[in-house]
């Protein structure tokens, strides 16, 4: 998986393909609240959703999603990204 950093950029990116100069113009930060300020519209969800589980590697929980884990980029590099350690299997 890439690091945090790497994932910010290429979600940045990723709003920018769709909003152009808006997004670059208007100081779009990582904190910017992505469907109240229009940077992502209710049309581009299914599609944001699929890149996001392509940079996870994995699906995406969709009964579990909410609102809130997609309202910014920070959200969803700190709900959808957590840098959990791999899980350990204990061999018997």
């Amino acid at each position: 998986m890439k690091n945090e950093m790497e994932i910010r950029e290429s979600l940045r990116r990723w709003v920018r393909s769709r909003r152009g100069r808006v997004a670059s113009a208007d100081g779009f930060t990582d904190a910017a609240l992505l469907l109240e300020e229009r940077l992502v519209t209710s049309l581009d969800i299914a599609e944001f959703v699929v890149f996001i589980e392509s940079l996870r590697g994995e699906p995406l929980d969709m009964q579990a999603l909410t609102p809130a884990d997609l309202a910014s980029i920070d959200a969803i590099v700190e709900r959808l990204f957590s840098m959990r350690p791999p899980e350990v299997t204990h061999a018997r």
